[in-house]
């Protein structure tokens, strides 16, 4: 698993959430204003070129509410004991309705 981003208090909340549930992560520390959300290689997990990003064996969430939803719902064990098909959709609509309340 990676974790794009770093820097802000919004992105460390993942990395955080990530440190407590115990997971084998590879940092990939790029910041926002510096250009390095607009490198074709970023922008292709994330058109948006916001982080943070979680990537997980090719899965990639956009939206840190989704990321972090995620990594609670696995409980540590992204791996795949838990389909990730169950865990995206929810992760997804969580956020959506985040944003639109």
């Amino acid at each position: 698993m990676r974790l794009w981003g770093c820097e802000n208090t919004r992105v460390m909340r993942t990395h955080w959430m990530a440190g407590r549930l115990g997971l084998d992560y590879e940092a990939k520390p790029i910041a926002s204003r510096t250009g390095e959300t607009q490198a074709d290689a970023f922008r292709y997990l994330n058109p948006k070129g916001k982080i943070a990003v979680p990537e997980d064996e090719g899965f990639v969430l956009t939206e840190r509410v989704a990321g972090m939803t995620y990594l609670g719902d696995t409980d540590g064990d992204v791996a795949g004991a838990i389909l990730w098909e169950r865990l995206a959709f929810p992760a997804v609509v969580e956020a959506v309705e985040r944003l639109t309340a």
